[in-house]
């Protein structure tokens, strides 16, 4: 035993230490349910969510939903039994079974399901933004805690006319297929511009991935018909961008890691179409084609910096600050001393989903922050770990808070 991490690791896990109030109890497999208790944790060890529920912003009490059905009851039910009990053991979430079921489904998408169930069940059904699940002006603590926005600018490359589109969004989805590896003894940059370097040239980052969909997209006559010029020139083609136009407090990520049908084996230009779409279930295919998943390993940073990838921070100074969004000092992302980025930008790792195995017979873990130690999550099994083994995952979601909130 070399390392003091590792030394610091068994003793923690090796002693009993009371989990009171610390939120560090896991989660019964109830038969196939792991995509579950992934995102249930997640959302408990989400520090605005936590805030939220711990300060009584939903009261069962009064609440005036069937208790069975309300999903933000059962949430409260759940915070309570974490955060205000004796007990160590896991715990048995059968209030969220009728919401989750008892098949395996993809975690992103049962997240996206959860956070619409909880955006309902905690809004006034009276209200105008209570069916509309996509509105970022909604009070829900949901829209609160996830809504961002994405701008979209479509400029014609003939008259260089340009029309903007703003719309809402609660997770981005990257697409990690398809980028260029760099050959043997070729020096050139394999990330066409990535500034972000690490120890493996072949891994692919979270900056670069977020630079691709953030990058232009060039869009063909054949798909584009410009408004101002169109009449007069119909071979006009056109230049599309995506920029986040309004950060969320809290940032999660999706790396489209399932494949199905023909997209399997076809190919993606890292445009801007279905770029902050839903994920395709690790269940099986579409009934044709194949299906595949993506094991292709994402390195990703403990900070990140979205200021490159926002419509305030695309601009020359920033590209030159920062043309990736890497933190500029390799893996871990860390903030260099003196770096004076705008706060609003800067965000922690707050849990890391990992999906292992196949597609069909896969099994889920979380990784979690809780109090600056990092805790794996596997069903009922809570575990202690290192920063260099949360960076080391196959991350297939994760969830970046906001350092000023």
């Amino acid at each position: 035993m070399n390392n003091s991490e590792d030394q610091k690791l068994v003793g923690v896990n090796s002693t009993f230490i009371p989990c009171r109030a610390t939120g560090l109890r896991g989660l019964y497999n109830m038969g196939q349910t792991c995509f579950m208790s992934v995102i249930m944790q997640s959302l408990i060890h989400n520090p605005i969510i936590r805030s939220f529920y711990l300060s009584e912003g939903h009261r069962q009490s009064d609440c005036e939903r069937d208790k069975e059905d309300c999903t933000s009851c059962g949430m409260d039910e759940i915070f309570s039994e974490f955060f205000s009990s004796e007990k160590a053991e896991g715990f048995g979430a059968v209030n969220m079974l009728t919401l989750a079921g008892y098949q395996q489904q993809d975690a992103h998408e049962y997240m996206q399901f959860l956070l619409n169930s909880l955006h309902l069940a905690n809004t006034n059904p009276d209200s105008p933004t209570a069916l509309d699940a996509d509105s970022s002006s909604c009070p829900c603590i949901i829209h609160r805690a996830f809504a961002g926005q994405l701008s979209s600018t479509v400029t014609c490359s003939s008259c260089h006319n340009v029309t903007t589109a703003v719309d809402p969004f609660l997770d981005l989805s990257l697409d990690i297929r398809n980028r260029t590896k760099k050959k043997k003894g070729d020096k050139s940059n394999e990330t066409n511009g990535d500034t972000s370097k690490h120890s493996d040239n072949s891994s692919l980052t979270l900056q670069s991935s977020l630079s691709r969909f953030t990058s232009l997209e060039t869009l063909p006559a054949t798909s584009y018909k410009c408004s101002k010029c169109s009449s007069s020139d119909s071979t006009a083609t056109a230049t599309k961008r995506l920029l986040i136009q309004k950060l969320p407090p809290v940032l999660t990520i999706h790396f489209k890691r399932f494949e199905h049908g023909a997209t399997a084996n076809g190919s993606h230009n890292g445009g801007a179409a279905n770029k902050s779409g839903s994920s395709a279930s690790n269940g099986g295919g579409n009934g044709s084609g194949t299906s595949a998943k993506i094991e292709e390993r994402v390195v990703f940073p403990m900070t990140l910096d979205a200021s490159p990838y926002t419509t305030r921070g695309h601009s020359k100074d920033a590209s030159a600050n920062s043309k990736d969004g890497a933190v500029q000092n390799g893996v871990n992302g860390t903030m260099k001393k003196g770096d004076t980025r705008p706060t609003e930008a800067l965000y922690n790792l707050s849990s890391v989903v990992v999906h292992k195995g196949k597609m069909d017979s896969g099994h889920y873990i979380n990784y979690s922050r809780e109090s600056n130690e990092w805790f794996m999550f596997d069903d009922a099994k809570v575990t202690m770990v290192g920063e260099k083994e949360v960076l080391g995952a196959e991350a297939y979601l994760l969830v970046y808070v906001a350092q000023d909130v």
